[in-house]
Parts: structure tokens; sequence; C-alpha cells
């Protein structure tokens, strides 16, 4: 980290402890929750209680998050339980204001309506549903809607600006969490441009007999999160249509203050303020114009893993750039790339606002408060392969030759076919990276001496040395993308 005053160091690291905090609470009483992250830092770790960290951060961080599973395992209940925590706001309200999805839904039913007593009158007035008040916005069985009706929400989606007639609602960005079955004769299927929109994707499933009297017993238990007359309360705001958009915000935001210390009383969470939201935001997101990534920069292995891994995904040996129009490359140069086994490509959203994003929210949750105060967190390459399954799962559609092979190497897999086969693409590209590191280091260093003036010959040892000049004049016989076009750049520089 850098570039960050002690101040806002001290505040940060308060601010991930009652994210913690929140997420131990919950687990404990709340919302059951068995799903773990491992994650290969050499030391065996394990973050418990995944899908309920990763809501948290989500409701942080104003991103969205598709929730996956068979009917009746909790994903409505959890991405409503997550945004009460991290906001204040009644279980209740949540889930009177939830967007339903069917077959049939309109604009109308969704986002506004016109005030139809005003249009009696003349006037053209817009009524906006009740969703669009909160801070995160909830959308159950996503997948019943057909794909005329999910056009209607695409942008909406990205960047939580509503238009409807001639006006427009606007309260920034909001988390949008939606939640889809598995498929069957009910649902469609989601069109890319909208999953693509989403940051992340969480599997709910059976957790194990076991664990059925915690899940009854958590079920009661969340009445401490609801408040019938605060909700009551909430919704006669929202529905007074004497009042125009911008005073009901106004008055919604006082009420909601005005009851943080009687919600935190009763359940024994501890909720953020839109300030320290804001901090935690700004210091993820936040990228310098130089090349790294700002206040939480990632150290070589995490970049060079970074770069090497979409450039995988995103270049074939025959056809250039990945396009989901051209045929699968089977070339000898081609099967040897991760954009073999897929039938589209990764976009920018996919590996910058997805897996970048969420890289850094984990290594700061999973950081000890001492090195966020000293601002010592970096991102790691074991954090970029902790989230990639879930940033990749939902975007990449898979060849079939590859999903046969995913299935007859692990009968006995644990989790949907989609994150398998990421998290088993992302193993293989990995190896192929190790097998390069050593190069791609080299070449990295090779750069740093030219920016800082020095001569590389004189920092790199000989052989290593040979090898570049050799790449350098003649780029195009590197038999991998990323060294292609690392290749090309330094004869450029040569030049």
């Amino acid at each position: 980290m850098s570039n960050n005053s002690l101040t806002d160091l001290g505040q940060l690291a308060e601010v991930l402890e009652k994210i913690r905090h929140n997420a131990k609470t919950l687990s404990e009483n709340y919302l059951f929750d068995s799903t773990i992250l491992p994650v290969s830092d050499g030391k065996g770790t394990v973050l418990e209680s995944w899908n309920t960290v990763a809501l948290l951060l989500a409701n942080s961080l104003n991103a969205n998050a598709l929730l996956v599973g068979e009917p009746g395992w909790g994903k409505t209940t959890a991405a409503a339980i997550a945004s009460s925590a991290s906001s204040g706001l009644p279980l209740d309200l949540y889930r009177s204001a939830m967007i339903k999805g069917h077959p049939n839904q309109f604009e109308e039913k969704m986002t506004a309506r016109p005030d139809f007593g005003k249009m009696h009158e003349g006037i053209e007035k817009v009524i906006w549903q009740k969703a669009l008040y909160l801070p995160s916005i909830l959308l159950d069985e996503f997948n019943r809607l057909k794909e005329g009706n999910q056009a209607m929400i695409l942008d909406e989606i990205a960047t939580g600006r509503f238009s409807y007639m001639n006006d427009t609602f606007y309260a920034g960005k909001k988390s949008f969490f939606a939640t889809i079955n598995h498929k069957d004769n009910g649902n469609y299927d989601i069109t890319p441009p909208n999953l693509d929109r989403f940051h992340l994707s969480l599997e709910f499933q059976f957790p194990g007999a076991l664990y059925n009297e915690f899940i009854a017993q958590f079920s009661q238990q969340q009445r401490a999160l609801e408040n019938l007359e605060f909700t009551t309360q909430f919704l006669e705001i929202i529905q007074n249509n004497d009042l125009a958009t911008k005073e009901k915000r106004g008055q919604l935001t006082k009420l909601q203050e005005g009851s943080k210390a009687d919600y935190e009383k009763r359940t024994g969470l501890k909720v953020l303020s839109a300030d320290e939201h804001k901090l935690l935001r700004e210091t993820i997101l936040r990228t310098s114009l130089n090349g790294d990534t700002g206040f939480i920069p990632l150290d070589q292995d995490a970049l060079l893993f970074w770069q090497f891994m979409t450039s995988e995904l995103n270049m074939t040996a025959k056809y250039g750039v990945k396009r989901s129009s051209d045929p699968v490359d089977g070339s000898n140069h081609g099967i040897g790339l991760a954009s073999y086994n897929i039938k589209n490509g990764y976009g920018p959203r996919g590996f910058n606002e997805s897996l970048l994003t969420f890289a850094k929210a984990l290594a700061l949750y999973s950081a000890e408060p001492a090195a966020i105060r000293k601002g010592e967190v970096k991102v790691g390459a074991w954090h970029m392969m902790a989230i990639a399954p879930y940033a990749m799962a939902h975007r990449l559609e898979f060849t079939d030759d590859y999903k046969a092979k995913g299935d007859n190497a692990n009968a006995n897999r644990t989790t949907r076919q989609e994150q398998f086969l990421s998290s088993q693409i992302l193993g293989e590209i990995r190896g192929r990276f190790d097998t390069r590191k050593n190069l791609l280091y080299a070449l990295d260093q090779y750069v740093v001496c030219q920016n800082e003036g020095k001569d590389p010959k004189k920092h790199l040892n000989r052989a290593m040395y040979d090898h570049i000049q050799d790449m350098i004049k003649d780029p195009q016989k590197q038999d991998h993308p990323f060294l292609r076009e690392y290749a090309v750049a330094l004869a450029r520089r040569a030049r």
C-alpha cells in the first residue's frame, strides 16, 4: 500500500475489523454458511463463511453478485441479510422491496411506472419502485426473465442509473444481487452481456444433514434483524407521492441514521457508515497512472500471472485475439493455450473490475490489522488464484470437449461445473506460467533497468540477457502470446 495517511490506514483497519466482526456474527447467529475459500498461500489457510464475506465486501464496493443454486438453499435470504448488515436497514424491508423475476415481467413492475393520477391532469410524473431507494437491489429468480426483459435492466445493473419516460433516478452505483436457479424448464439463459455485469458468482448448496438443526435455529433468530415499525415508516415515505424523489431520499436517510444504534443493539452487528464504506471502496478501486495498482499494489508474481492469464484467455495462435465468432484454434500452438478450451474471451470487466478488485479486497480482508496500519498489504498470486474461479465461472463458455474432459477427470467434484472448470483451467494456466516464470521475471527486470536508465546487460545473467536479445530480434518466434507481446514491445523500444 502507498500514498495513504496514517490516519486513513488506521481507519481502514477498523473498517476491515468491523466487516470481519459482521461476518462472524452473521455466520454464528443468522446466516448458516458452510462455504470455504481455500487459498494457496503455503500456510494451508481456509477462509470460512466465504459467501457471507463476499456479499459483505460486495456491499461496500457497490459490486454485483450472481447467487446460483437449487431453490430453497438460502440465496435470496443471504443477499437480504448481508445487505441488511451492511446498511442497518431491517431484513423485512429488503424482502418487501425485492424485485421478482418471471417470464411476463414488465419494466413497470421492476423499476418505475407512470403516476396515473397525474396523467389525468396532463402531468407526466414517474413513480419509482421501492427497490431503487435501498442501498442494494435484490432481484429474485433473474433467469425467469426472458432475454428481452433482461435487456431492460442491462445498463442499470452496471451503472445504477435508471431511466423511465423522460425521468432519471440516480443515487450512485448500487450493489445488485440476482439469484438464479440451476437450469430447468421454467427458466431462461442469461445473456452474456448481462452475465458480464456481475463481478462474482457464488453457489449455494446443501451443506449436509448434520446442520439441519442449525439452519432451523438460524431461521428463527433472523427475526432480530426485522423491524416492522421501521419498515412501515420507510415504505410510507416511498409511497408518499406528494413528495419529490429528492425529498423522499432525504427523509429516508435521516430515518436510517436515526435507527442505527437500535439496530446494532438488537443484532450485535457493527454497521459501517457511508464514509467507512467509501474509504474501503476508494482504497480498493484507486489505481495509479504509472502502471501499478495504487494503494494496494500487486507483487511481481501476482502482476505477471494476472497479465499472463488474461493473455492466454484472450489470444489464439492462429486467429489473433479470441473471438466468439471464430472457430476454436486447434493448431499445434493453439491447443497449448487456455483459449483452446473456451468459446469466448475474458474481457476487462472480468479481469479488471472483478478479479483485480476482489483480489485486492481479499488481500485486505485476510491481512493482519498491523499490516494494514503500516501500509504493507500487497496482492499476491494466491489472492488472484482464490478469487478467479468466482469471477470467471459465469463468464467463460467452455467447449464441449473440455466439459467432457473435466467430468472424466474428477467424478467427485463438489462445485458446479462452471466453477470446477474455471479452477481447472486456472491451474493449467498457472502450470504454464511456472515453466516460464524465470524468463518473465528477467523480462520484467530488463524493462525496469531500461526505465531507470541502467544497462540490462549488467544486471541480468548472460544466458538470460542473450535469450531476451534473441526474442527482440524475432518476436514472432515466441510460442506464447504474452512472451510475444513482451518481445514486440521491447523491439519497438530498441528501434
